[in-house]
């Protein structure tokens, strides 16, 4: 146990010596003076993460999951053991990018054609899968948290 004497500062800081054994405290200062420190372990999970994780659920017993992704074939460079290199990542990423440019140039769409488009069908296959009140309500502005 550590015993000193500390200040606060001119902005009413109280310095704390020695090693935090943890990466949060909360803090409570009583009546009588006393300021009394106990450890966090993890942060609270806010009301609407704990909502989106509701929502996200439901989706998935209702079927409302993504067909899986076959890495192998989206990913050829991918190596379960190693990873996706920066280098082999980076390649890929380009590689899509100049596919897709070409298909778009091909197609004779502008960029903003092409995202207003993606925008659209996102919302159509949205509504499809979920239904409007789901669609509608990612649409709501949030309020802040």
């Amino acid at each position: 146990m550590k015993d000193y004497t500390a200040k606060p500062d001119a902005e009413g800081r109280l310095p704390l010596r020695g090693d935090a054994l943890a990466a949060r405290y909360r803090v409570r200062h009583r009546a009588d003076g006393v300021i009394e420190l106990q450890p966090e372990s993890d942060p609270p999970i806010s009301d609407r993460t704990l909502q989106t994780l509701g929502r996200s659920v439901g989706a998935l017993g209702r079927g409302g999951a993504s067909a899986p992704v076959d890495l192998d074939e989206t990913f050829p460079d991918f190596d379960a053991d190693e990873g996706l290199g920066p280098n082999a990542r980076a390649a890929a990423v380009a590689e899509l990018a100049a596919e897709i440019e070409r298909l778009r140039i091909e197609a004779g769409y502008t960029t903003d054609e092409l995202l207003e488009s993606l925008r659209g069908e996102r919302e159509r296959a949205t509504r499809e899968r979920y239904g409007d009140a789901f669609v509608d309500g990612l649409a709501a502005p949030r309020s802040e948290a």
